[in-house]
């Protein structure tokens, strides 16, 4: 269900039919699946674009919701060294770029296993469902653990610098062929140190390093370090770059900034401490307000590498008198609502009596705590409405409308002066909770990677579409009204 938690799944019988009986009324997607064929979503054009949307009103049935399944794709090729020579072993990863905290990310695609050259070095990596994507290599731990001399991560066509990383298009059942690259030679180092808890004990906990933002303008997947009972943990074969570590003992973390150039970086204690707390209470401006229950309240990093790799916060709900707390924060943080009861949006946040809608705020001790937060809600909407339209004045259903801010410095991910929709099968659309100011709003049939990974808040993409979207001046409560015509992606 497209407006709701429900979601059903069937299998199909012998002959390919089906049948989901005693679906609630709503607005709802049908996905289709089998292991070696592409995922299919019915209506859709091409994948992986979504589907169409379809209502089933109270007691209608549906029929004929055929669908047809190709085969998925492949990806061939082979992996030398730098004299030309075939690699046996190396490990062929499959990645996929996402948008994930304001940057660009390679993750590993699901469903797709890595897997090592032959003796010719050749690769075939099977699976794949229609896509864009980066493969790497890489020699795992072929080299052994001592060894400073070896190999980088490599992506095609032959780059340690995921950013310069060319992309390989798979085509809906289409079998990519020899793709070859050389493995690039790299100097690497140990990076060692020794975890303690926030009493100062060794203790062996989870800890993980991850390249920094400054180091790479693409992020790639975390690693673990090997550790032992003493607290001891060792990174090896860790190649040049700059590096954050996140040392983790249950609730608590310690991250650090390292710089690797060749040589091992020894002697790191990384101590676990306990955070900031964030405590304050909900305030409704506005008659007949709801339980404050229905509110959710989070801080969100500003700085990804100068906080814990999961976000370094969790989520407060209000207790039933509108008070909350968060504990164990780090880093910069902005606070930030999440949820809201129907028809509240928020309206400011206040710090002892003083506007802090928008501020940064650097958390990890205890004296750097915040007390005394206000997050005041006004049921005095705003918002955008209207109708997408293509260059014949027809409505377009499933446009994404996105407003975002004309004033360049709100442009960070999560801003809350972002948002994101998609137009009904009549055209029609609605943004609602946009704080006053103003906007540039615009209509595209579809954008890079889905709506759901924020890849459209990226400020070159913005930038770009600001030149072709519709202004508009919202005040507080104002509901505008317009009609765009979509922009082609």
């Amino acid at each position: 269900m497209v407006d709701g938690p429900l979601a059903r799944t069937t299998a199909t019988a012998d002959d390919g039919s089906f049948q989901m009986p005693n679906l609630l009324p709503g607005r709802y997607r049908l996905t289709v699946s089998r292991p070696g064929y592409v995922t299919v979503e019915y209506g859709q054009r091409q994948p992986p674009e979504p589907g169409q949307v379809f209502t089933l009103a109270p007691n209608e049935v549906r029929e004929r919701f055929d669908v047809t399944l190709p085969h998925t794709g492949a990806i061939t090729g082979r992996v030398v060294d730098e004299n030309g020579d075939a690699v046996q072993g190396a490990q062929l990863h499959l990645f996929e770029m996402r948008f994930i905290a304001g940057r660009q990310q390679l993750a590993d695609v699901a469903g797709v296993s890595a897997l090592a050259t032959n003796d010719i070095g050749r690769f075939r990596i099977y699976g794949v469902q229609p896509g864009r994507y980066v493969v790497g290599a890489d020699m795992g731990a072929a080299l052994g653990p001592d060894d400073p001399t070896g190999y980088a991560t490599t992506y095609f066509p032959g780059t340690p610098d995921a950013a310069e990383a060319q992309f390989v298009r798979v085509g809906v059942s289409e079998e990519v062929a020899n793709l070859e690259f050389a493995l690039v030679p790299a100097r690497t180092a140990r990076v060692t140190g020794i975890t303690l808890n926030a009493e100062g004990e060794p203790h062996q906990g989870g800890i993980q390093m991850r390249q920094t933002r400054r180091s790479s303008p693409v992020a790639s997947d975390s690693f673990g370090a090997r550790t032992w009972p003493d607290g001891r943990f060792e990174f090896p074969s860790v190649p040049a770059g700059e590096y954050a570590i996140d040392a983790q003992n249950n609730n608590l973390h310690a991250v650090q900034i390292v710089n690797v150039a060749g040589t091992d970086v020894t002697g790191l204690v990384l101590q676990t401490r306990p955070g900031s707390t964030i405590t304050g209470r909900v305030v409704f401006d506005g008659a007949d307000a709801p339980s404050p229950r229905g509110v959710a309240i989070t801080a969100a990093a500003v700085s990804p590498d100068l906080v814990p790799f999961n976000g370094g916060v969790g989520t407060s709900s209000m207790n039933g008198d509108g008070t909350f707390e968060l504990t164990n924060v780090y880093g910069p943080q902005r606070l930030r609502l999440i949820q809201a009861p129907p028809g509240w949006m928020l309206k400011q946040i206040l710090v002892n009596g003083i506007d802090e809608t928008d501020a940064v705020f650097t958390f990890g001790t205890r004296e750097q705590s915040v007390k005394n937060v206000e997050v005041v809600l006004t049921n005095r909407l705003t918002g955008i409405t209207g109708s997408v339209v293509d260059g014949g004045r027809q409505p377009v259903r499933q446009a994404v409308v996105l407003a975002f801010p004309v004033e360049r410095d709100r442009w960070y991910f999560g801003s809350r002066f972002f948002a994101v929709s998609r137009s009904t099968s009549e055209g029609r659309f609605g943004v609602f909770a946009l704080p006053p100011g103003e906007y540039h709003v615009a209509a595209v049939d579809r954008i890079e990677g889905g709506d759901g990974d924020g890849a459209w808040q990226d400020p070159e993409y913005l930038e770009r579409l600001s030149r072709e979207a519709t202004m508009v001046t919202l005040s507080e409560g104002q509901r505008a009204m317009m009609t765009l015509t979509v922009n082609p992606r």
